[in-house]
Parts: structure tokens; sequence; C-alpha cells
């Protein structure tokens, strides 16, 4: 009996160092390990902060906007090419942890000459854990935000998507973090 323990245990031991050793890169590990880099801006916004709900509102469409709790932003700035040796591993890194297909899903990718985004939403079409934007242009910087919520649905959202109003006070406030860096005039 005491020998099987111990090779269970030994098992046990195994498994979890093969598991913690993974130097897979993810999002949220490249969140944390940015979140103290002086370069980038790291923020957490409730929803609230940014999103006013419409008079337009059914109460179905007040909870479908409920349900996004917070968002988390990261950005790190390239004016100037201040930070080009960064913002291009930063780039490198982020497409390398979006292909990732099994759990990030594309949803939109665009181009314009104000730069590049794609949105990433992780979890199932009816039950949404995450909607995840990527900004960037070599000119201006990148850009990462995190849309968290509880069982999100693309369907109810794409719905209500128009209804939603910005609010502007936490927008000017977010967007003054920023300077003119992410400006599209």
């Amino acid at each position: 009996m005491n020998k099987i323990f111990s090779k269970f245990t030994l098992v046990l031991i195994i498994a979890f160092t093969v598991v913690s050793c993974n130097s897979k890169q993810s999002l949220q590990k490249f969140f944390v390990d940015n979140q103290n880099n002086d370069n980038f801006i790291v923020l957490d916004v409730p929803s609230s902060t940014l999103l006013n709900l419409s008079s337009e509102m059914t109460e179905e469409d007040k909870k479908t906007v409920e349900s996004f709790r917070k968002i988390n932003v990261l950005a790190l700035q390239n004016e100037k090419d201040k930070n080009k040796d960064l913002y291009a591993t930063s780039k490198s890194t982020l497409k390398s942890i979006f292909k990732d297909d099994k759990k990030y899903i594309p949803l939109i990718q665009s181009n314009s000459k104000y730069g590049s985004f794609d949105v990433y939403y992780e979890g199932t079409d009816d039950a949404i854990d995450e909607v995840i934007v990527f900004g960037y242009a070599e000119d201006k910087g990148l850009l990462v935000a995190r849309v968290i919520g509880d069982h999100m649905d693309i369907g109810k959202i794409s719905k209500v998507v128009n209804k939603i109003k910005p609010n502007k006070e936490g927008f000017s406030s977010l967007t003054s973090l920023f300077g003119n860096s992410f400006n599209t005039k």
C-alpha cells in the first residue's frame, strides 16, 4: 500500500512539474509580465465607465450590456519609434498568442490608414467569456483590450451594439491618458 501511494505521489509531482513548466505564453501572462513595465499603460475599467444604457433598450438589451463586467487595457505607445523594438517583439508575441485558434476565435480583422485591428473571442457563440480587441500601427503603438464578461452572447451583442451609447466623460478620461498617440485624426 505504501509503494502504491509513493508511486502515485511521484506521478502527481511529475505531472504538476510538467504543467507548471509550460512556457507557452498566454494573454493573461502577457498582461501580468508587462503591467509593471513603464513603457506600457495598463488599465482595468468597469464597463459602466465607458458605456451608457440607452432609453431605446429593452430589458434583454440591458442584460446583454450588463454581461460586460470590465475591460482590461494594455497599451504601448510607439510615437516617433520611441519603443520600436518593444513594439515589434510585443506585436509578434501577441500575434503568436492569437494563433491558438482553439482558444481565441477570430471574429473581425480590419486594416485602415490608421492601423490594423483584430477582434477575437474566447468561449462559445452563446457563452463568450472574453472579447479581445488587438489594435496596432507602427507609428502609434499597440493596444489590447479585453472585454471580460459573464456568458456574453454574440448574437445578442450584435443586436444591441448600435443601441449602446458611449459614456463621453469616461472615454475622454481614458483617451487623455494615452495622449495624442492613439488619435485617429
